[in-house]
C-alpha cells in the first residue's frame, strides 16, 4: 500500500515533471527555435525563455488528458488512486490540473533564477540544493489550494524530483542538448 501511495502521489504530479524537463527538448526543435525570446533576462537569466514557458505548460495539459484518458486503467491498478483520480475526472480538470502543475513547476524555477542573479550565479551554474527543488516546491504550491497531501507524500516529491531532473539534464547532456551534466 505505501508503494502504491508513492506512485499515485508522482502520478498526480506527472504533469509537473514533464514540464519540467521539456524546455531542453524544446529548445532543440528547429521550428520553435524563434520563440526563444527571453522573459526577463536581467531578472531570470537568458536561459528563461517563452518558448520553454510556452512548451511546458502545453506538456502539462497534454499529460493531464492523458492521465483523464487512463484514470479507468490507474484506478484497476491503484486502488488508492480511486480516491484521488477526481483531479482528473473530466477534460477540464484535465485541462486545468496539468497546465496549472505546469506553470507551478515553472514558476518555481523561474523563481530560483532569479535569486541565482541576485546571488551573482551564472546561468547554467549548480544552485545547491534548490536545483531540483524547485519546481517540485512551485508544484506543490500551487496545488495546495486543490490537492492537501501528506507530508511523507511531500518528502517524497523533494527526494524524487532532484533525482529525477539529474537524471533527464545528465540524458540531455549525453544527447548534446545540454552543456552541463546537472
Amino acid at each position: 500500500m505505501f508503494f502504491a501511495n508513492l506512485l499515485q502521489i508522482f502520478l498526480i504530479f506527472l504533469p509537473a515533471f514533464v514540464a519540467n524537463a521539456v524546455p531542453v527538448v524544446a529548445k532543440n526543435i528547429p521550428y520553435i527555435r524563434r520563440f526563444s525570446t527571453p522573459i526577463q533576462p536581467i531578472w531570470f537569466g537568458k536561459n528563461k525563455t517563452v518558448r520553454g514557458l510556452i512548451a511546458g505548460i502545453i506538456s502539462g495539459i497534454l499529460i493531464g488528458i492523458l492521465l483523464f484518458l487512463f484514470r479507468g486503467f490507474l484506478v484497476s491498478i491503484l486502488p488508492v488512486y480511486s480516491d484521488y483520480y477526481n483531479l482528473y475526472s473530466n477534460w477540464w480538470d484535465a485541462f486545468f490540473f496539468g497546465g496549472w502543475l505546469a506553470l507551478g513547476a515553472l514558476v518555481g524555477d523561474i523563481v530560483k533564477s532569479f535569486f541565482k542573479r541576485r546571488f551573482g550565479y551564472k546561468p547554467g551554474t549548480m544552485f545547491q540544493p534548490w536545483d531540483g527543488i524547485d519546481y517540485m516546491l512551485g508544484a506543490i504550491i500551487f496545488m495546495l489550494p486543490w490537492y492537501n497531501g501528506g507530508v511523507l507524500e511531500y518528502i517524497f516529491l523533494l527526494i524524487i524530483g532532484p533525482l529525477l531532473s539529474l537524471l533527464m539534464n545528465f540524458i540531455a547532456y549525453q544527447i548534446g542538448w545540454k552543456e552541463c551534466w546537472y
